[in-house]
C-alpha cells in the first residue's frame, strides 16, 4: 500500500487547530494518505483533497469526488456538511470508497414520499409529518402542526415540520385523519385491495319493485379535454416534481420528458369517511391508502406551472369592514406589509377598484359595488402598518344601510 504525505492545500494559520487523519482508499490501486487538517474542515473538503492527490498519483484509474463517500472507523457514511471534529479524532483512520450503484427506495414518511438510496440517507435528509392529517370544515392540515389551507394540492405541499432519516418500511398503524364527517354505513364492505390498498364500497341492494325497461336516451359526445403540457423550451429545475396528481417523479434529465406518467386527471372526493377521485372508482377509507391509490390515465410529466397557476398562487382573500358618519364611510382592507407603489386604487362613483401588492409578490384584488354613490374626486386611501384604510366622501348626507349593492330579483310586469 502507497503511503502518501504530499500537501492536501487545505493549509490553515497556525494558530487554528490542526487535526492528523489517515485517509484509505482500499481498492486497487491502494492508497493512504496522511492528512494535517483543521478540525472544522468539511468531509467535502476532505473528499476533494484526497481525490485531487490520488488522481495526480494515479492519472490512469482517476476518481470524481461526486461518485465516492467518506467512512468513519465504524463504517459509517459521513454527509458532506459534516465536520471534521465530530466524525474522528486525532490520529484515527477514514476511509474513501466508491458509491455503490444501489436501487432507489421510496420514503414512506407523511409528507415526504420522497426516492432515496442508503447512500444518500443520513441525518435529517426527511422533512415529513410525524401526526395525523386533519380535515374540519373546508381547512385541511396536519395535528403536528398548525398550517391550514383549503386547497388539496396546497394540502399536499405543505412543508414537513419534523426531520430525521428516510425510511422505507410501513407504520406499525395507519394514520388516520382527524375528520369529524360522519363515518361509512354499515352496509360499506371491503371489495378487494388494489396497490396494497383496501377498495371498500356498497354492496348493490335488490329492490322489491320491478320496474319496465326504459329506453334509454343517447349519451352526448364527451368533451374532448386538451391537457397542459410543458412547452418545449421550458428550462426545468433538476428534482422539480411532476405537477400531476398521483404521481411522485421528479425530473432528473431531458429524458423525464418523455417518460409514461401514471396519474389522476380529477379532483380528489371526501365523503361520509370514504376517499377517492373523481376520475375513478375506487374508494378507500385510510388516507394512507389514498395517497397510494394508483393512477387511471397514461400521459406524459408535466413539471412546469402555467400563467394561471402561478396568478391562483399569488392571489390571496383579506377581510374588510367599514363604519360611517354623516359625511363618510371609511373602510378598511386588513393586511400587514403592503407595497404602497405597486397598489393601485382606482375610485368611480358607484364602485372601488381595488389591487393591492405586498411585498411578498402576493397580491388581493377586488371590485366592489357600492349602494350608494360617492364622490371620487374627495375620496382617498392610505396604507398603513396593518391595513389600508378608505375614505369615502359620500354624495348625499344619508344613512347607507350596507356597503356592498346586492342584486334584487324584480318579478315582471303582469300583462294587461
Amino acid at each position: 500500500r502507497q503511503v502518501s504525505t504530499q500537501s492536501t492545500g487545505l493549509l490553515t494559520p497556525k494558530n487554528r487547530h490542526m487535526v492528523k487523519v489517515y485517509v484509505h482508499f482500499e481498492e486497487k490501486p491502494e492508497l493512504t494518505h496522511k492528512l494535517d487538517v483543521e478540525e472544522t474542515s468539511s468531509v467535502e473538503e476532505i473528499i476533494k483533497s484526497f481525490v485531487s492527490v490520488y488522481n495526480q498519483k494515479y492519472p490512469e484509474n482517476v476518481l470524481e469526488a461526486q461518485k465516492v463517500v467518506l467512512q468513519d472507523s465504524s463504517k459509517k457514511i459521513a454527509t458532506p456538511s459534516t465536520q471534521l471534529s465530530k466524525l474522528t479524532s486525532e490520529g484515527h483512520d477514514l476511509y474513501v470508497v466508491k458509491q455503490e450503484k444501489t436501487s432507489k427506495k421510496s420514503c414512506t414518511r407523511s409528507g415526504c414520499n420522497k426516492e432515496y438510496t442508503d447512500e444518500t440517507n443520513y441525518d435529517n435528509a426527511c422533512q415529513f409529518h410525524s401526526g395525523p392529517p386533519i380535515f374540519h370544515e373546508g381547512l385541511k392540515g396536519w395535528s403536528c402542526c398548525s398550517k391550514r389551507v383549503t386547497g388539496f394540492n396546497e394540502f399536499l405541499n405543505i412543508p414537513g415540520c419534523t426531520y430525521g432519516s428516510h425510511t422505507d418500511e410501513k407504520p406499525e398503524a395507519p394514520i388516520k385523519p382527524v375528520n369529524t364527517a360522519p363515518q361509512p354505513s354499515g352496509d360499506v364492505t371491503l371489495q378487494g385491495v388494489e396497490g396494497g390498498a383496501e377498495v371498500y364500497g356498497k354492496q348493490p341492494v335488490k329492490s322489491k319493485y320491478v320496474s319496465s325497461p326504459l329506453i334509454p336516451a343517447p349519451k352526448p359526445a364527451p368533451k374532448v379535454v386538451e391537457e397542459e403540457q410543458d412547452p418545449a423550451d421550458a428550462v426545468i429545475p433538476i428534482n422539480s416534481p411532476c405537477l400531476r396528481r398521483g404521481c411522485n417523479s421528479t425530473y432528473q434529465s431531458e429524458a423525464s420528458r418523455t417518460e409514461k406518467c401514471v396519474y389522476h386527471p380529477g379532483e380528489p372526493v371526501f365523503h361520509e369517511g370514504s376517499k377517492g377521485w373523481s376520475c375513478c372508482k375506487p374508494k378507500v377509507l385510510e388516507f394512507e391508502h389514498f395517497l397510494k391509490l394508483s393512477g387511471c390515465k397514461n400521459g406524459k410529466h408535466r413539471f412546469v406551472k402555467t400563467e394561471a397557476e402561478k396568478k391562483q398562487e399569488t392571489e390571496i382573500v383579506c377581510r374588510y369592514d367599514h363604519y360611517q358618519n354623516a359625511s363618510h364611510v371609511i373602510m378598511s382592507v386588513y393586511g400587514k406589509n403592503v407595497s404602497k407603489d405597486e397598489t393601485k386604487i382606482e375610485f368611480e362613483a358607484d364602485q372601488v377598484k381595488i389591487k393591492i401588492k405586498f411585498n411578498d409578490g402576493k397580491t388581493f384584488t377586488k371590485d366592489i359595488k357600492l349602494s350608494e354613490k360617492i364622490v371620487p374626486g374627495e375620496s382617498n386611501y392610505v396604507v398603513l402598518s396593518t391595513k389600508v384604510e378608505f375614505k369615502l366622501k359620500k354624495a348625499e348626507a344619508s344613512l347607507w344601510g350596507q356597503l356592498e349593492a346586492c342584486l334584487l330579483y324584480t318579478s315582471p310586469s303582469p300583462r294587461d
